[in-house]
């Protein structure tokens, strides 16, 4: 019988972290769909979020079904937001990109042509240069750290929703902006630009590819970051590395509470079976017993129903065809490290149970844990 047994499990939850078909080869299905079945009496449902990658598509298709829904009677909110690519400094950014498109000038000139003919760094950087206007999210090299990345390539995401109608007019503007000011490949957006129109916003860290987890992953170059585990942040050898750490997570805590309020600026846990999802989460825990600044966990969904697992993974290879050698290859239901549909409260606690049987820094947080899932429900209806 589990430990977690003898504690009560969240009677609330709404997915503030979830994809449509807006985010392009990453989630499937109208935003409808993904209504239908959060609402259906087997999810049993009243609210949920739609925060597509870089862009509010969707937004429009997602408000037409919940009006018609509302207007059935029935009790739902709808939560309209995006989950933004982030960077911390957009003139750090676009400083590192003007020097990168410079040196692809410098070498198109015969002689460096012919000097710098077998190097593969000037060859990505020549296909680099140019970039069409369709943002393709790769959840796998999401999942991967950056740090071997030069800065101009570098993007973090950030969960951010509208709270009001100002909150909306904000999410909109800093859409349009990070098209504007921030766009290659992916359009980014920075704590300079989020303050100028934080008003009527809530965010929150989002996943492993988040602005925090990558402060957590730079202190282990010497490791890739699916072999991350909790195990490196304990023992004597690793209180320094640990210390830096929550230092660096601090400051951004600081930035982004800086940005929005303390009161709108949540630490986002998850759960699966990803190594480096459950060091993040030991992380963020930590983060919020030492700064006070609340955890909620999300789903983090991309498909609308639990069935539909398959179909996304076919969806996602389609957007990849001629760009990577093992597009053909479908992983089978045992290899999947994540199960990303729209969860309710019991399946977010079966989820971290499984976690909790695996490591031991969970024991002691679980009604942390409750809470953090219940709190998005909060969040829906009393923000």
């Amino acid at each position: 019988m589990s430990k977690l047994n003898k504690f009560s499990g969240p009677k609330r939850f709404t997915g503030l972290h979830c994809h449509s078909s807006f985010s392009t080869f990453d989630g499937l299905g109208y935003p409808k769909d993904h209504i239908d079945f959060v609402t259906s009496e087997e999810q049993g449902m009243d609210s949920w979020a739609l925060t597509d990658h870089g862009n509010a598509s969707g937004l429009a298709h997602a408000n037409v079904h919940a009006s018609k829904i509302q207007k059935q009677g029935r009790k739902y909110r709808q939560i309209y937001g995006v989950e933004f690519y982030f960077v911390p400094s957009l003139s750090g950014w676009q400083e590192s990109y003007d020097d990168h498109r410079q040196s692809v000038k410098d070498a198109k000139s015969a002689k460096q042509k012919e000097k710098l003919a077998k190097s593969p760094v000037v060859v990505d950087a020549e296909d680099d240069l140019e970039s069409g206007g369709l943002v393709i999210e790769d959840e796998d090299a999401t999942k991967r750290s950056k740090q071997d990345k030069p800065e101009w390539k570098r993007y973090y995401h950030l969960i951010v929703l509208a709270k009001n109608r100002t909150g909306l007019g904000n999410l909109f503007t800093l859409v349009k902006k990070s098209y504007k000011h921030g766009f290659y490949r992916f359009p980014r957006i920075d704590y300079k630009m989020l303050k100028e129109h934080s008003e009527g916003l809530i965010v929150s860290t989002a996943c492993v590819g988040g602005y925090p987890s990558s402060l957590i992953y730079r202190e282990f170059p010497e490791l890739t970051f699916m072999d991350l585990n909790p195990d490196l942040l304990k023992g004597p050898e690793a209180e320094a590395k640990a210390k830096k750490i929550m230092g660096n997570l601090e400051n951004a805590v600081d930035r982004f509470v800086d940005c929005v309020g303390r009161d709108n600026f949540f630490l986002e846990i998850q759960f699966n079976d990803l190594t480096a999802q459950h060091l993040t989460n030991s992380c963020l825990l930590d983060l919020s017993d030492k700064t006070g600044v609340p955890v909620i966990a999300t789903a983090d969904s991309h498909f609308p129903s639990k069935d539909k697992w398959q179909a996304r993974e076919l969806y996602k290879k389609l957007g990849w065809i001629g760009a990577k050698s093992d597009v053909q290859k479908l992983p089978s239901l045992d290899e999947m490290k994540t199960m990303l549909y729209p969860k309710n409260a019991q399946q977010m606690w079966d989820e971290f149970e499984k976690g909790y049987e695996t490591y031991d820094f969970y024991e002691g947080r679980e009604e942390i844990v409750r809470d953090a899932i219940e709190r998005t429900h909060d969040i829906a209806w009393k923000m």
